[in-house]
C-alpha cells in the first residue's frame, strides 16, 4: 500500500511539470487525477489479492523514483521551460541605459504610509519608525501612492509590465512574470542592457518554479529542506501527497516567513558585492507586518485591537530590517538604487463592500508606502518629481527607467493602460509628490533632449 501511494504521488508530482497537463482545462485535469486515483486503487486491490501484482507495484514505484533521479522530473532550482513569451509590441523602442547602477526592488506586505496609519489605526500611529528612518537616511518618500493592483500576485506582476494592458490583464500569463515563466517589459529592458535578474518569494509554491526569463529565483531554504516535495504545485491546487502539503503549509509558513528576511539580505549582499555583474533584484517580504486575517472584521473590537497591537509591535522590526538593508547595500554598492514599496494596504475593510464607504475601501486596500533611496542623478534630473495628484509603483519605476536611459517613460500615458480606480478622487494627502527633504532642481536642457520611450498609439 505504501509503495502504491508513493508511486501515485510521484506520478502526480511529475504532472506538475508537464506543459500538456497544465494546458488542460480544469475538468480535464480533474479527470486525469481521478483516473490516476482509480488506477492506484486497482493496483492496491490487485496486489492485495495476488502477490505478483505487488511486484508490479514495486516496479512502478522504482521507475518513478528513477525518473526523478535521472532528471525526467525537474529538480529544485533547475530552469523551467515556461510557456512562450508574450509578443511585445513593435512600438517598444530599444531602451539603452546611460549608466548602470544595480537596482534593488523590495516589496513588503501591507506597508502603508503614515497618513493612512494615523487615519485608520489611530493618531498614535501617525509617525512610523520605518518612515522616520528612511526620511533620516535621505530617501525620497512619495505621497499619495496607490498600488497598481491589489493582492500580492497582481501587484508584483503588474509592476513588471508598468501596469500596461494587455500584459497586466492577460488571464493566461498575468501571474507568470515575477518568477520569469513569461517575459515582461521590465525584465526585458534590463536584460537587454546587460543585467542579470534575480527574484524571490518565501514560498516557492506561491508562484511555482523558476522560469527561463530570470537568472535566479530564490525561495525559502528551510521549507525546501523540510518538505521539498511540497515546493512545486499548480497555480490552483496541490497535487502532492493527497492534501499533506496543504496541511503542512500552516505549520511551515510561520517559520518560513520568520527566516526569509535574513535570506533576502544574504542574497542582496551577494549581489551588492558582485563587481563584474549588473543585477536587477526583486524580492517580496511578507513579514514583519502582514495584512489582516481572512476572517477579520473591523467591527470586532477584540480583533481590531489585536491587529493594532500586532502592527505597533512589527513596525520597529521593519525599521530594523531596513537599517540592515541600507547598510548592507551602501557599504558594498554605494551607487545602487533601492526601491521600496508596499504591495497593498492592510485590508481593514475586508468585511466591507466598496459602495458602503468608497474612500475608506480604496485607500485601505490600495494606499501604500513607497520610497527610493540613492539615485542622485535622478534627483538632479527631476525624474523623481511628480506633479500629478497620485502615483503608483509602476509610475515610479517608469521614472527610474527614464533616469537610467535618458528617455522619458510616461507609464500613465501609454494607450492601453488603465487604473482600476480614479485615484485622484482618493488622495491620502493634499501634498503633491516630492521629496520630504530635497528640493530637486530640474535640468530643463536635459529634458528637452530626451525623447519619449513609448510613442503615442503604440499600445
Amino acid at each position: 500500500a505504501a509503495a502504491v501511494l508513493t508511486s501515485v504521488n510521484a506520478l502526480a508530482l511529475s504532472l506538475s511539470f508537464s506543459e500538456n497537463f497544465l494546458a488542460l482545462p480544469l475538468i480535464g485535469t480533474i479527470l486525469v487525477l481521478l483516473t490516476i486515483t482509480a488506477v492506484a486503487l486497482l493496483l492496491y486491490w490487485a496486489s492485495y489479492q495476488r502477490s505478483k501484482f505487488g511486484l508490479i507495484v514495486v516496479f512502478l514505484y522504482l521507475v518513478t523514483i528513477l525518473a526523478q533521479l535521472t532528471g525526467m522530473v525537474p529538480e529544485r532550482g533547475r530552469e523551467a521551460s515556461g510557456k512562450a513569451a508574450l509578443n511585445l509590441p513593435q512600438g517598444i523602442q530599444s531602451v539603452a541605459f546611460h549608466y548602470f547602477p544595480n537596482l534593488y526592488i523590495v516589496s513588503f506586505d501591507s506597508m502603508i504610509p503614515e497618513t493612512l496609519a494615523g487615519k485608520f489605526l489611530g493618531k498614535n500611529f501617525s509617525k512610523l519608525e520605518y518612515s522616520q528612518y528612511l526620511r533620516s537616511a535621505g530617501a525620497i518618500i512619495f505621497q499619495n501612492v496607490f498600488a497598481d493592483r491589489v493582492g500580492t500576485k497582481p501587484s508584483l506582476n503588474a509592476l513588471l509590465n508598468l501596469s500596461i494592458d494587455p500584459y497586466t490583464d492577460d488571464k493566461e500569463n498575468q501571474y507568470r512574470y515575477f518568477n520569469g515563466k513569461t517575459d515582461s517589459i521590465v525584465y526585458r529592458i534590463f536584460r537587454e542592457n546587460g543585467y542579470r535578474i534575480s527574484s524571490g518569494f518565501a514560498q516557492a509554491s506561491y508562484f511555482g518554479q523558476k522560469g527561463e526569463y530570470v537568472d535566479e529565483y530564490v525561495f525559502s531554504e528551510r521549507a525546501a529542506e523540510r518538505f521539498p516535495f511540497c515546493e512545486f504545485r499548480l497555480e490552483w491546487f496541490y497535487l502532492q501527497f493527497f492534501g499533506f502539503c496543504i496541511a503542512s503549509d500552516a505549520v511551515i509558513e510561520k517559520s518560513d516567513q520568520s527566516e526569509w528576511p535574513a535570506q533576502v539580505l544574504a542574497s542582496i549582499k551577494e549581489k551588492a558585492s558582485s563587481k563584474n555583474e549588473r543585477w536587477l533584484s526583486f524580492y517580496y517580504v511578507f513579514n514583519p507586518i502582514g495584512h489582516t486575517s481572512l476572517d477579520f472584521s473591523r467591527s470586532d473590537e477584540k480583533a481590531f485591537r489585536a491587529y493594532k497591537q500586532h502592527f505597533r509591535t512589527q513596525v520597529p522590526e521593519l525599521a530594523s530590517f531596513l537599517r540592515e538593508l541600507l547598510s548592507s547595500i551602501r557599504s558594498r554598492d554605494p551607487d545602487g538604487i533601492i526601491f521600496i514599496f508596499g504591495d497593498h494596504g492592510t485590508w481593514l475593510s475586508r468585511d466591507l463592500k466598496m459602495e458602503s464607504n468608497e474612500q475608506f475601501w480604496v485607500q485601505d486596500r490600495y494606499g501604500v508606502f513607497a520610497a527610493v533611496v540613492g539615485a542622485p542623478r535622478c534627483r538632479q534630473g527631476g525624474e523623481l518629481v511628480w506633479n500629478g495628484g497620485f502615483t503608483t509603483p509602476s509610475l515610479i519605476l517608469a521614472r527610474l527607467l527614464s533616469c537610467l536611459s535618458g528617455a522619458k517613460v510616461f507609464a500613465n500615458a501609454i494607450p492601453g493602460q488603465k487604473w482600476e480606480h480614479d485615484f485622484n478622487r482618493f488622495r491620502m494627502s493634499e501634498r503633491r509628490l516630492a521629496s520630504d527633504l530635497f528640493s530637486v532642481v530640474r535640468n530643463t536642457a536635459c529634458h528637452r533632449a530626451r525623447s519619449n520611450l513609448f510613442a503615442a498609439g503604440q499600445f
